[in-house]
């Protein structure tokens, strides 16, 4: 009988401890169901947002405005708008200014009867004689008409609570306690709804951590069930620690900090699939080993590893600095080049095509702290159609100092190496077949690796320095100097504008003829050329 009886009771305890399991896991699982549910609600209602296409112009060296003489900033590019679309003085408002050492910027919203529009915006870009140079605009004037019975209504059909209470429940989260207020609303169809602006703070805390956005929501007025139209997202999606990327290499201002860097046009879900350095873009991982990507050093996207040039690439935390650095730049320069036209249906470099054409699936993979070699990098591109091949980055550690110098966090290189790539797909329609002949080579950069001599890099060099100019006063570029520890860099001259710095030029292939010293010659006609057209663009 005990034995029937201590067989029942560890038999009810068993049920028990697997039934308060089983619950567990249901609540857990009911818990992760519920915070995706409202992550994806909430990020379905940012995508959602009308955003009206836009017209982009330049002038050049410039277009007179009517006040350039007399006027102040503001005047000129406000007599510029009003004059180019049409409008009265009461048909916008500045929202903001800026002067700067080449000019300034003056930003524009629409009004109609008195009541901003909240996604109708201009901009205007002036020199500094206050003439324009760059003009943006996202509505027509004509789009939405002022007089009765079609003027849209200036008085809400609901209060500013029951707005409040509508965005607070749409976007999971609390009222900020922020000012509300009443503008314009541009609908898919063009047409103008009044809208309250409401800015609600959205917390999921679980067990997997904090997760807070701030969010700007647009809450129909007319609406009597408070439909809300859409939201702008204020909170920040990933924080990188890394060399700033008009920077050749660390060792200039170290590391700084950069906020959601991520360009949502070429990278409509971001640069990560996971909760570490890979994405959609690239992969990036330690020494041939894809397991060992960079995780958050915090709760969020947060990549903060310091990185200490006293000690070795592979000491401390040196290593995820590395990947982080590497990852922000390489995605850095997806997004840039998406926008010049290295896009899905020109074969560049994704594992999702979002239906945009290519065959997707080959993304970058960057191995970084490479010990297949030293004192170098490399690129290797295979065709598209491949099928996910995609293309390698190994970037080596350099030993011509002490410590040894680590590739990963020299811009110049990894810009040098990624141009490999887009060089090679660009050309010949993805196949990577084309610029093998020796002049092709030199010129366009099909090579895959530095080298201590300079070979075939022409592209590559030029996007590296591309990438360090901000301005019209275009500065010579020595490339590889921090990773090779020696102020002339990897190549023969410095790129330079003086004939006295750098003597290459086009009749310098009459004795030059390998392919390193083909590419030279390339780049610093690239370079030429560049200065050329800023200092155009900069008058």
């Amino acid at each position: 009988m005990l034995f029937i009886y201590l067989t029942f009771l560890y038999f009810s305890i068993y049920l028990f401890g697997t039934a308060t399991a089983a619950d567990a896991h249901r609540q857990g699982q009911h818990r992760r169901l519920s915070r995706n549910h409202i992550l994806r609600t909430r990020e379905e209602i940012v995508r959602s947002s009308n955003h009206p296409p836009a017209v982009y112009r330049t002038f050049g060296k410039g277009t007179t405005s009517p006040l350039k003489k007399r006027g102040t900033l503001e005047q000129a590019a406000t007599a510029f708008i009003e004059s180019e679309l049409g409008l009265s003085s009461d048909g916008y408002r500045v929202r903001a200014s800026a002067s700067t050492t080449t000019g300034g910027n003056v930003w524009v919203q629409r009004v109609v009867n008195g009541v901003p529009v909240i996604n109708a915006v201009a901009n205007v870009g002036l020199n500094t004689d206050k003439d324009i140079i760059a003009f943006g605009a996202n509505f027509d004037p004509s789009a939405y008409s002022t007089s009765p019975p079609d003027s849209p209504p200036t008085q809400p059909a609901i209060s500013d609570t029951a707005a409040i209470n509508a965005a607070a429940a749409k976007m999971a989260g609390t009222y900020s306690g922020l000012p509300v207020k009443l503008e314009y609303y541009v609908q898919e169809d063009g047409s103008l709804t009044l809208a309250y602006v409401v800015v609600v703070i959205s917390t999921i805390l679980d067990e997997e951590g904090e997760d807070m956005h701030v969010y700007e929501t647009f809450v129909d007025a007319l609406d009597p069930t408070g439909r809300v139209l859409g939201a702008n997202d204020f909170s920040s999606g990933a924080v990188y620690r890394a060399v700033p990327p008009r920077l050749r290499d660390i060792s200039q201002q170290g590391t700084t900090l950069i906020v959601d860097p991520v360009d949502t046009y070429s990278s409509p879900n971001g640069w990560h699939s996971a909760n570490d350095t890979s994405g959609n873009n690239a992969i990036v991982y330690l020494n041939q080993d894809i397991t060992r990507t960079a995780k958050p050093s915090a709760d969020g996207l947060v990549f903060d590893y310091p990185y200490n040039l006293t000690s070795r690439p592979s000491d401390g935390l040196n290593p995820e600095a590395a990947k982080t650095a590497a990852f922000y730049l390489s995605n850095l320069i997806h997004d840039i080049n998406y926008r010049y036209g290295f896009t899905e249906a020109t074969f560049n470099f994704q594992q999702d095509n979002f239906g945009k054409g290519g065959i997707g699936g080959d993304r970058i993979r960057v191995s970084v702290q490479d010990a297949s070699a030293k004192n170098n990098a490399r690129f290797t591109t295979f065709p598209e159609e491949s099928g996910g091949s995609g293309a390698l980055m190994q970037l080596f550690v350099w030993t011509r100092s002490m410590p040894s110098r680590d590739s990963a966090v020299a811009n110049d290189i990894v810009a040098h190496e990624q141009t490999h790539g887009t060089t090679s797909r660009m050309t010949g329609g993805g196949t990577v077949r084309c610029l093998q002949t020796t002049e092709a080579n030199g010129s366009f950069a099909i090579s895959h690796s530095i080298s201590l001599t300079p070979d075939r890099f022409g592209w590559s060099d030029a996007y590296a320095n591309w990438m360090e100019q901000s301005d019209g006063n275009v500065k010579d570029y020595v490339f590889g100097a921090w990773v090779n520890n020696s102020p002339g860099g990897l190549r023969s001259y410095p790129y330079s504008t003086d004939p006295g710095v750098n003597p290459l030029k086009y009749s310098s292939l009459n004795y030059r003829t390998a392919p390193h010293d083909l590419g030279e010659v390339w780049a610093n006609m690239l370079h030429n050329v560049y200065a050329e057209r800023m200092s155009f663009s900069s008058s």
